[in-house]
């Protein structure tokens, strides 16, 4: 399959599933930023989170733990299918990728209803 090919199979891809998750990417977001505010607030005010905060922040740092290792995993599957020429090499690239970035997609939608 010619280089441009691919490259355009991927961003077709990408933009269809950008387009159909849209709306909880940016309920994500919102929740996201809203966690950094309150962050941001406790350090600056140099005082813990109240306990009911705690368990949040445990779980925030472990769901974009996640979302890290998925996106992770993700660019390298894809620079292993564009830029590695050794066809074996990319098969076996494959599997552990694909592995990796589940159980990041995994991690991030289980703890999307947890977390405030």
């Amino acid at each position: 399959m010619p280089l441009w090919l691919r490259f355009l199979i991927v961003v077709v891809l990408t933009a269809a599933t950008v387009r159909l998750w849209w709306p909880p990417i940016r309920r994500d977001i919102t929740k996201f930023r809203g966690w950094r505010a309150r962050v941001r607030r406790w350090k600056a005010r140099a005082q813990k989170p109240p306990a009911e905060y705690r368990r949040d922040n445990a779980l925030w740092r472990l769901r974009f733990a996640g979302l890290v290792a998925g996106f992770t995993a993700l660019a390298a599957l894809a620079c292993a299918q564009f830029f590695v020429p050794d066809v074996e090499l990319r098969d076996l690239l494959l599997l552990p990728s694909v592995i990796i970035s589940f159980l990041g997609a995994v991690i991030w939608g289980v703890l999307a209803d947890r977390v405030r």
